[in-house]
């Protein structure tokens, strides 16, 4: 027959050293209440996990206060409209040279685009039908820098 030991935690194993009914044996031995009376367990942890929790947690918002400000980390939204401000200038880019290609056919605009003034341009160019084949959400744009490159090079020439 086997008997049980208890200690004043009413932790109990058997002597062979296998675990009593409610015990386990992954880390310790857990306490059994063998008297039916509710105990009051207090768990410990070691000394050192508390400034290590801490440690982790400091870590971790230095690093993102680090990374966002100087590390060139953004956020999912800030990405979404760099890439779309970045679409629009290559959309505006690849269609500038085809609007300043129209304007050469048509000398005889220029002189009265250079005399524009300067916020009323994209208009001029929008109406000269310059900017025809750009799609209506990127023609304004597309007019403007067409604007400015035939008026510089009006300027330089």
């Amino acid at each position: 027959m086997k008997t049980l030991e208890k200690s004043n935690l009413s932790a109990a194993v058997l002597i062979d050293g296998t675990p009593a009914r409610g015990v386990t044996t992954a880390c310790c031995v857990l306490p059994v209440n063998l008297t039916g009376k509710k105990d009051n367990f207090i768990m410990t942890t070691p000394e050192w996990v508390k400034p290590g929790v801490w440690g982790a947690i400091g870590g971790a918002i230095a690093a993102m206060v680090i990374g966002f400000a100087w590390g060139g980390w953004v956020t999912g939204g800030t990405a979404g409209e760099m890439e779309t401000a970045s679409a629009e200038t290559a959309i505006v880019q690849a269609f500038t040279p085809l609007c300043v290609a129209r304007a050469e056919l048509q000398p005889e605009m220029l002189p009265a685009l250079k005399k524009e003034s300067s916020y009323k341009r994209d208009d001029f160019v929008i109406e000269a039908g310059w900017v025809d084949n750009v799609s209506e959400k990127y023609r304004d744009e597309v007019a403007d820098a067409c604007a400015s490159i035939v008026v510089e090079g009006m300027k330089a020439g």
